[in-house]
């Protein structure tokens, strides 16, 4: 078989990145020129550093291809995105007609659960290397790295990695570790909302949630029953910053067994909601108190319900109807003016209220690079400044 000069360019592309990958894996990374050790003094520790993606090798690599990513590369094929295709074992390289177009094609594939990897070149700025000696500044350095391409040409952010150094000089380093933003709060507009389900539900107030549930289990019958799901946790009103998270997990109260940036845990036993409003009000916090849920397995629930009012007239608890509400989500979402890739799913959510005109999401968002990782939904209600 006779290849043309252009297929050629293609093959020899692709064998650069294997070879690349091999070398990637192989390891890390060690000075070009080292030195001799000797007499020498080495030191081991940790590199801190920004770093800037340069470019991007115009060679993907996908797993998990599937019907509806092969008509996405027939047609990136038609539009001259992609010049070139081939199998190698479980997965498949592609060449790229233009690397500036990465992130396009990654995007497509993505979006019908196709595994992308891209080899990137990054340069970085001074390095911060931290020893039990202290600290030293390194110059910069420049490698290859296998990641998704979830940075374009040009974007920076942060990086750490282990290291060695020799005589000062930077001698051995490990592959770099990507460190994501702060996570932030952000409302939205999902594309489509839906019903799922529909029932009733008991909540059950914040300080109430150790109720003794034994005596209504005794009155039911047949095939009643019920699922108690009890929330031993407080959420902030707004996202914490890192320093007041830090102050607060420095002198925190006993009841509290672990902080997050949105929320903290709490002792099971503990329901001195007051005590918390006071302690936070130290740190200028709000906290929130979220219920705790009774779903009602019956088909009268209704009964259910009135059985339960009953049996404790003295709890503030109340019925509420719910539904389990399904959201096709949007692909991007916009905070602090820089626009985020949103995996566009479908996700699932109880709320308080059915569909309405103007309601939308807050959401807690990861992100990584122009990416949301991961995130988690808040809240459904009337939209608050909507991004979209």
């Amino acid at each position: 078989m006779e290849f043309s000069t252009k297929q050629m360019g293609a093959l020899a592309l692709i064998a650069i990145f294997i070879l690349s990958t091999v070398a990637i894996y192989m390891g890390g990374f060690s000075n070009s020129h080292p030195q001799q050790i000797g007499e020498s003094k080495m030191l081991s520790g940790y590199v801190s550093a920004n770093a800037t993606l340069s470019s991007y090798e115009p060679v993907l690599e996908i797993s998990g291809s599937n019907e509806k990513s092969i008509q996405i590369l027939r047609e990136l094929k038609s539009q001259g995105l992609i010049t070139q295709q081939i199998k190698a074992g479980s997965t498949t390289l592609l060449t790229v007609s233009d690397s500036s177009q990465i992130q396009k094609i990654a995007s497509s594939l993505e979006a019908v659960n196709v595994s992308v990897i891209a080899q990137a070149t990054i340069t970085t700025s001074n390095l911060t290397f931290v020893s039990g000696s202290g600290t030293l500044i390194l110059d910069g350095i420049s490698y290859k790295i296998r990641s998704a391409p979830i940075f374009y040409g040009g974007e920076s952010f942060p990086i750490t990695f282990s290291a060695t150094t020799l005589d000062g000089q930077l001698y051995t380093y490990s592959n770099p570790e990507m460190i994501p933003a702060s996570d932030f709060i952000v409302s939205l507009k999902p594309q489509l909302t839906q019903i799922n389900s529909s029932s009733l539900l008991i909540l059950v107030p914040w300080n109430e949630r150790t109720l003794n549930l034994s005596e209504f289990n005794s009155k039911l019958e047949g095939n009643d029953s019920i699922n108690y799901t009890r929330l031993s946790y407080v959420t902030f009103s707004e996202l914490v910053s890192e320093q007041a998270l830090q102050q607060l997990s420095l002198s925190k109260p006993a009841y509290i067994t672990s902080l997050q940036p949105t929320s903290f845990s709490i002792d099971p036993q503990f329901t001195d909601a007051d005590k918390i409003v006071e302690d936070l009000a130290l740190f200028s916090l709000s906290p929130q108190f979220p219920p705790s849920i009774i779903r009602l397995n019956s088909q009268n629930q209704t009964a259910m319900v009135n059985l339960f009012m009953d049996t404790f007239n003295q709890s503030q608890s109340q019925p509420v109807q719910t539904y389990v509400l399904q959201f096709t989500m949007p692909e991007s979402v916009l905070y602090g003016g820089v626009s985020y890739n949103l995996p566009s799913q479908k996700v699932l959510f109880d709320s308080q209220f059915a569909p309405q005109e103007g309601y939308g999401l807050t959401i807690s968002a990861s992100p990584l690079g122009r990416r949301i990782s991961r995130y988690a939904i808040l809240n459904y209600g009337p939209a608050q400044n909507q991004t979209q």
